[in-house]
């Protein structure tokens, strides 16, 4: 469900757009929330640890990038993978 998710033209057309920002979105943030959305469309797993980071990362580009799709199909995902994470880790 996640990769196909991730597939979704409006999010692949806003990470060919994604540039790093002055505050707080650094091209490491960028090139780590491109590896992460590369691997889950794979159907790899993200350590609990990737998944915070994941979550973190879309909800700093939802607050850069109000008014696109893409962003928030990334933070629906990113909340999902976080939710998932915690309740299997209790």
């Amino acid at each position: 469900m996640i990769s196909t998710a991730l597939d979704s033209p409006p999010i692949a057309e806003f990470l060919r757009t994604l540039r790093p920002t002055e505050n707080p979105l650094s091209q490491a943030d960028v090139d780590r929330l491109r590896n992460y959305v590369d691997r889950l469309k794979f159907g790899q797993m993200l350590t609990p640890d990737e998944a915070r980071d994941f979550y973190r990362l879309t909800d700093t580009v939802t607050r850069e990038y109000p008014g696109n799709e893409g962003t928030w199909l990334l933070f629906l995902i990113g909340g999902i993978l976080l939710g998932a994470m915690l309740s299997t880790s209790k």
